[in-house]
């Protein structure tokens, strides 16, 4: 089985003259490998930043090099997440701005996240882009990719051949340029502990200035998945803190997003989701009242799906709702992935799916229903007729298959979690 995962979003929290530290999160999914080429990562996030209308983000080498510092961190010590530890080899700092001012970056308001693979993941080839969409199934990552308030990033990544960790390093160069500048004297408001020098004092109203900078240039809302987005992934799953902790699968996330340097208030009236037949999807609404993590902040809204999003299905979403008293009306819509690949859904335990015999490149799709796994945690193979079968991980619920020199009558049994079996059958 091919796991992977993700820990996302050190974050900082700034009040008048004191900084608090806000922990990261985590997500376990399983996702194939990073290829160790960057660019397809940003070329990823950027394109679908720009289809919601927000500036693309630019790469900054001292933020590149504070990721790489981390990622190599991971992988030398096999630690996951934010922290390092003092001795460790390829320590640079306890925290992500403390790495960040080791690598020359001026500001110590930077976020982070962390996607790793490892296993059988780590000998395919894979692209960056992929892990960008694994990190934008999760709610409390997708932001994260998308806040306002972010122009600045680096990436990097570290393999070796049991795991590969990227980092992604985010900030704005309005809050850097000014930490650059001779430190705030006499009275009046003001911050420390957010420039490298961490005693020098930023006036308030400047830095609070050089935030809006960057975010005054962003939409004044943000719908993901964009209008008319193809290829979105159908499910999420196992976030940590989880923002559906009675569940362990449901469908990928719709978020809705105000910008707060360019919106005051915004409240919600309606917020739905309908399938290509125009049924409403049941789907659970978290805003930062609801929200069992705590995490989402006003003005921002995740609605779940409660089950799984079908394979290639156009879906609408509409919302209505009242955005500094005045009344807005958005429908869009999005369509779910199709892979490149023949999917043949197992219905129920032991059945038999019949396979044609020159089919080498299959996917195994099991609906995680009451009766089914919800999530895929193991996967065993035994066949007699068929010259071999190899598998991995294509999501959670999914198993993509490889066969070889199968006969007319070859035959397969797939045990899913060591209890879950059904077949499968060549044809001639």
């Amino acid at each position: 089985m091919i796991t992977g995962g993700i820990r996302t979003m050190w974050s900082l929290r700034l009040s008048a003259g004191w900084l608090a530290v806000v922990a990261g999160c985590c997500l376990l999914l399983a996702v194939p490998a990073w290829a160790g080429n960057v660019q397809d990562a940003v070329i990823t996030l950027n394109h679908i930043r720009q289809q919601l209308g927000m500036q693309p983000l630019q790469l900054d080498s001292r933020l590149a090099q504070a990721a790489q510092a981390h990622a190599d961190y991971l992988r030398l010590n096999r630690m996951s997440g934010h922290g390092e530890r003092p001795g460790d080899t390829g320590f640079t700092g306890s925290t992500p701005p403390e790495r960040a001012v080791a690598a020359g970056f001026p500001s110590r308001h930077v976020s982070e996240n962390v996607y790793y693979s490892y296993g059988s993941a780590v000998r395919e080839a894979g692209v960056g882009s992929k892990a960008v969409k694994a990190l934008m199934t999760a709610i409390y990552h997708r932001l994260g990719f998308l806040a306002f308030g972010i122009d600045r990033l680096g990436v990097a990544s570290s393999r070796d051949g049991q795991q590969i960790v990227t980092v992604f390093v985010m900030d704005n160069a309005a809050e850097a340029a000014l930490c650059e500048q001779p430190g705030f004297s006499g009275y009046g408001s003001y911050y420390y502990a957010v420039c490298a020098d961490a005693g020098k004092k930023v006036d308030a109203a400047l830095w609070e200035q050089s935030a809006r900078q960057i975010a005054e240039k962003q939409p004044d809302w943000v719908v993901w998945p964009a209008d008319g987005a193809d290829d979105v992934t159908p499910v999420f799953a196992n976030e940590s803190p989880d923002p559906l902790p009675d569940m362990a699968v449901s469908g990928n996330p719709v978020s809705f997003s105000v910008n707060p340097a360019r919106v005051d208030k915004v409240r919600m009236n309606r917020f739905e989701l309908r399938d290509a037949r125009g049924q409403l999807v049941a789907a659970r609404l978290l805003d930062d009242r609801t929200d069992p993590n705590h995490k989402l902040k006003a003005g921002q809204f995740a609605l779940f799906p409660l089950q799984r999003l079908a394979w290639d299905q156009r879906y609408q979403v509409e919302i209505q709702a009242d955005i500094d008293g005045q009344p807005v009306e958005i429908r869009q819509h999005f369509r779910t992935a199709h892979p490149a690949l023949p999917i043949l859904t197992v219905q129920q335990r032991g059945a038999t799916l019949h396979v044609a015999r020159n089919l080498h490149d299959f996917l195994l799709y099991v609906p995680p229903v009451a009766d089914a796994p919800q999530v895929i945690e193991s996967v065993s193979l035994s066949w007699r007729g068929i010259g071999a079968l190899t598998h991995r991980m294509f999501d959670v619920n999914t198993v993509r298959v490889h066969m070889e020199q199968a006969s007319a009558r070859g035959e397969a049994s797939v045990q899913l979690n060591a209890g879950y079996r059904f077949y499968l059958r060549t044809d001639r």
